[in-house]
């Protein structure tokens, strides 16, 4: 795990340093998390409206986009980061979670489940979406994928608690990324 963590914050910390990002999707997600963040300070526990956007005329965000990922990158604002900091922390932590769940896929498969945790976090889709695309929520999703897998696995061997993995990892991609959660699908 402890090489996992260091692997995240590596991967991340080229962005802690220099001017902040901007770039496509980064600071829409900039945007979103400090009134999602907000609203779930005043007591909104899902903030649809996003009454700042637009020069306060408001905008109807997460009545149709996923919000789990604006959930983690809140409890970061919620402990005191600035919403640019929790952006980047919530990066680094779907870097961590990636390299983990491919860890659990990958663990009674092959002989080097670390090695190929380490490789899925530095694939470069992963950097893409982080250093070019800004895409925080399908940075999480692909942390999710492995253990959609994992779960679907399990059912198909008929391990114990197969069923619940797969429903529960694929209700969260769900929650979070819905063109990567059509694209995960199983027929």
């Amino acid at each position: 795990m402890l090489a996992l963590f260091g692997a995240a914050l590596l991967l991340t910390l080229p962005a802690c340093f220099g001017p902040p990002r901007l770039n496509d999707s980064f600071w829409i997600d900039w945007v979103w998390l400090d009134q999602f963040a907000r609203e779930l300070a005043s007591g909104n526990l899902y903030p649809r409206w996003l009454p700042l956007s637009h020069h306060g005329l408001g905008s109807p965000v997460f009545y149709y986009y996923p919000p789990l990922a604006f959930y983690l990158g809140s409890l970061f604002v919620l402990a005191g980061l600035t919403t640019y900091a929790a952006v980047i922390a919530t990066f680094s932590t779907a870097y961590l979670l990636s390299g983990a769940a491919m860890y659990l896929w990958l663990r009674s498969q092959s002989k080097m489940p670390l090695t190929g945790s380490l490789i899925y976090m530095a694939a470069p889709y992963h950097a893409f979406n982080f250093y070019v695309r800004g895409a925080l929520a399908e940075a999480l999703a692909t942390a999710i994928i492995p253990l959609v897998l994992l779960g679907l696995r399990k059912l198909g061997r008929g391990e114990r608690g197969g069923f619940a993995l797969s429903a529960g990892s694929y209700a969260a991609l769900i929650i979070t990324h819905l063109p990567l959660a059509l694209l995960a699908r199983s027929e």
